[in-house]
């Protein structure tokens, strides 16, 4: 779940006049269903401007591919999820990174 400082970020943006967007990201495989669910959950709650969902792409030698990455299939079902659990106000749906199967679950932000 996002920190209370994020929150408060994303209240004083919009209190400014903007519009926020935002995606349920970086998701790994350390990521549970309950934990996705809760940040879509919290995404959906302030009605961004777009949202969506993104993975890390591991890069091997750094320290973040030992902790492995999402397969593309696992990132269109949870941006296919993303799109579903979002107001039907928020129009656009982004997937990182651009892929054939995200365009398949719904994403028309690449």
């Amino acid at each position: 779940m996002p920190g209370n400082l994020r929150k408060e970020s994303i209240r004083n943006f919009q209190e400014a006049g903007l519009t926020v967007g935002t995606c349920v990201e970086p998701i790994g495989p350390e990521h549970t269903n309950e934990a996705l669910a809760e940040m879509i959950k919290f995404t959906a709650s302030f009605n961004p401007s777009y949202s969506g969902a993104g993975r890390p792409i591991a890069i091997p030698g750094t320290p973040m591919a030992g902790q492995g990455m999402i397969s593309e299939l696992r990132m269109a079902q949870i941006v296919a999820v993303t799109r579903l659990g979002m107001p039907r106000t928020v129009m656009g749906n982004c997937t990182h990174e651009p892929c054939t199967l995200g365009a398949i679950a719904g994403a028309n932000l690449f």
